[in-house]
């Protein structure tokens, strides 16, 4: 496999528009961003400005309605391969999802018959078997987040702070370009939300990611390296 020596995204003048009734509503207009392996990035804005749904077109979970979303590969032979995820077919879409995107929810989505290191290896198991390198990976990831000692539990047996933390793990064992984060401390009192903070941008520097994440806290916004604000479809 060739070694990868950098990535980067691309969002080129997205737009997103929702039909309601005999209405057509407007969520995204002309959205234009553009980040660097390494890079953190805070989406901020109302209610309904379209922050989610922004975070769903660049995680390939929603398509755009015109505009394009281009992830480029830069092999340490100098070699570059761009591409856009939305000419994929669906197979390959998923795929290259799977390999290239972590997901961080706030509401989690931990499977609940599943033990603390089943619902990291989640990923894992969506085109085959899980190997004993995922294993030994999602191992280390327990650890790094602090869950060692809690390897066996179910997730109706974890605090919401240990949720989030097995939540993080999950979306970095397939050691994705792209980490997204919606909301990930809505649900966390102030000093647990520092906490996870803190441990996203541990985990993103030490992978060399890129953190994008959509929040209404002022603390997380201030915490990544760039913010930028989205208001009547617009990013500012």
């Amino acid at each position: 496999m060739t070694e990868l020596s950098s990535f980067s995204l691309e969002v080129d003048r997205v737009c997103k528009s929702f039909v309601s009734g005999d209405h057509r509503l407007n969520v995204l207009t002309d959205v234009s961003l553009s980040l660097c392996a390494g890079d953190s990035l805070a989406i901020v804005g109302p209610s309904g400005s379209g922050k989610s749904t922004l975070l769903q077109i660049i995680g390939t979970l929603d398509r755009p309605d015109s505009g394009s979303v281009i992830f480029e590969n830069v092999a340490n032979d100098g070699q570059s391969r761009k591409v856009n995820p939305f000419s994929l077919e669906d197979k390959q879409l998923a795929e290259l999802r799977n390999q290239s995107v972590g997901f961080i929810f706030q509401d989690h989505h931990l499977l609940p018959q599943l033990t603390v290191l089943e619902n990291v290896l989640v990923p894992c198991l969506a085109f085959g078997n899980s190997s004993d390198a995922n294993v030994e990976h999602a191992l280390a990831l327990i650890e790094s987040v602090g869950l060692t000692d809690r390897v066996d539990h179910l997730p109706g047996q974890l605090s919401g702070g240990q949720r989030e933390r097995v939540a993080i793990a999950r979306a970095l064992v397939m050691s994705p370009s792209i980490i997204l984060a919606d909301e990930p401390t809505g649900n966390l009192d102030r000093t647990t939300a520092q906490e996870m903070t803190e441990l996203m941008l541990h985990l993103q520097h030490s992978t060399h990611s890129i953190l994008i994440t959509v929040t209404h806290s002022e603390d997380l916004a201030s915490a990544m390296g760039k913010q930028c604000e989205l208001v009547d479809g617009k990013l500012a």
